[in-house]
């Protein structure tokens, strides 16, 4: 994975990658013959698909109830509280639609900027498909 950089520091959410790679990841993990075993695979999704529910937001945002989305936000200002990163990452399976989608955005002027354009991205995915 080329284009992800860990960060040397040791702070994840301080590492780089591409929505490309987000995604490269997301197939890791749902592949029949991934990484994974079939118990770790359920563990992490099970995580995925039950988050807080402050941080029920981003690519599932479009998706009907009965819909199973399991996905992985990230935030945080860059450099300062008027220049954020703000990020979402998932798989979205049922009502006959099964994809995987990141988005990740750079430069927004705030968290909720950031929160609304990748919400505004994945209705528009979802009703698109």
């Amino acid at each position: 994975m080329t284009q992800t950089d860990l960060n040397t520091q040791g702070y994840w959410g301080e590492s780089t990658t591409s929505a490309a790679h987000q995604v490269r990841l997301l197939d890791e993990l749902v592949a029949p013959d991934g990484l994974l075993d079939k118990a770790s695979e359920s563990y992490a999704l099970g995580l995925m698909e039950n988050v807080e529910t402050d941080q029920d937001w981003g690519v599932s945002a479009g998706v009907p109830s009965g819909v199973s989305v399991a996905l992985k936000n990230g935030w945080v200002p860059l450099t300062s509280n008027t220049d954020w990163e703000v990020n979402s990452v998932g798989c979205v399976h049922g009502d006959g639609r099964q994809y995987l989608i990141a988005v990740l955005t750079a430069h927004d002027p705030s968290e909720a900027y950031g929160i609304d354009t990748i919400e505004g991205i994945s209705a528009l995915v979802w009703s698109a498909l």
